[in-house]
């Protein structure tokens, strides 16, 4: 089924623009008309992409797992760089929201 594009959409492995035309199958094509993303492409439209739903993928993890709250490395407990926050507080008062660098718990502007 061709549809045309009335709004952009990307994944990991494509980019569509509004206004394109792709060939999805019937089932995709469906649903982004129903999502309103999508109107059927006029006849003797030019397809500019397929929109490839691969079986090959069905057992790959659609997104990479969260990293834990520690790594251990050597048989130690390293603090994750997100954990850490400056010290510093901001001209309005609020934390600061940069990671100082490793050794110190302030940011080059605080320090």
């Amino acid at each position: 089924m061709l549809v045309k594009l009335t709004s952009s959409m990307a994944g990991d492995r494509f980019s569509f623009r509004p206004g394109q035309v792709i060939e999805a199958t019937d089932d995709d094509g469906q649903r982004l008309i129903d999502h309103g993303v999508a109107v059927e492409a006029p006849d003797g439209a030019q397809c500019e992409g397929k929109l490839v739903n691969d079986e090959r993928d069905q057992d790959r993890p659609r997104r990479k797992p969260a990293p834990e709250t520690a790594d251990v490395r050597a048989g130690e407990q390293v603090e994750m760089l997100t954990d850490r926050k400056c010290r510093g507080k901001t001209k309005a008062g609020n934390p600061c929201a940069r990671v100082p660098p490793a050794g110190t718990d302030a940011c080059a502007a605080h320090s």
